[in-house]
């Protein structure tokens, strides 16, 4: 989605950079049997991205994380969510640009997980607002941003009810581009 906000808001007054990564945590784990890493600072996978994002040093950083860490894998407990998503939250309120961070709570998931379904609904989406509380880092309403795309559980606007389709990511792009309008 991060091509479609920068289609909807234009190159005058925005340079949307994607340095995201699928499958991500914000919670540092044990690796897993293979050997790979999930969190986000520290993973093979994304660790030059997060180096790349505090880099850019932009002037607005959205942070979406936290369906992957709700996993039964994952999850010890809320404190150490926490703790590790305001010091990952932190790291960029410290770059010199003073940038507004936006924290984006967990979208719904229609995939059948429903033990990662309910954790999301009943407590993730609560979580995330709680480090938004102690860092000063701005919501963004993912989770009721999308809900009428995903809540029928069809597949029109996601091919795996998790993730967004061509479809939806259109929409979501469109609808995040509004809210960065309407609030930066």
């Amino acid at each position: 989605y991060p091509a479609m906000m920068q289609a909807k808001l234009g190159t005058t007054d925005f340079e949307i950079q994607n340095y995201g990564q699928s499958g991500r945590t914000a919670v540092y784990t044990a690796p897993l049997k293979n050997g790979e890493e999930r969190n986000y600072k520290t993973s093979s996978a994304s660790k030059t991205k997060y180096k790349n994002s505090i880099a850019y040093n932009g002037d607005i950083v959205i942070i979406g994380l936290g369906t992957n860490d709700v996993n039964w894998a994952f999850w010890t407990s809320n404190d150490r969510y926490i703790q590790q998503y305001v010091d990952l939250v932190r790291d960029y309120q410290a770059l010199p640009s003073k940038p507004a961070v936006y924290i984006q709570t967990a979208t719904e998931r229609y995939d059948g997980t429903l033990l990662i379904t309910a954790r999301v609904a009943e407590n993730l989406r609560h979580i995330q607002r709680v480090v938004a509380d102690i860092t000063g880092a701005q919501v963004i309403d993912s989770y009721n941003l999308m809900f009428d795309l995903f809540s029928a559980g069809g597949t029109k606007y996601s091919d795996d009810k998790l993730h967004p389709n061509k479809a939806g990511y259109e929409i979501y792009g469109t609808r995040m581009a509004n809210v960065l309008s309407s609030t930066y």
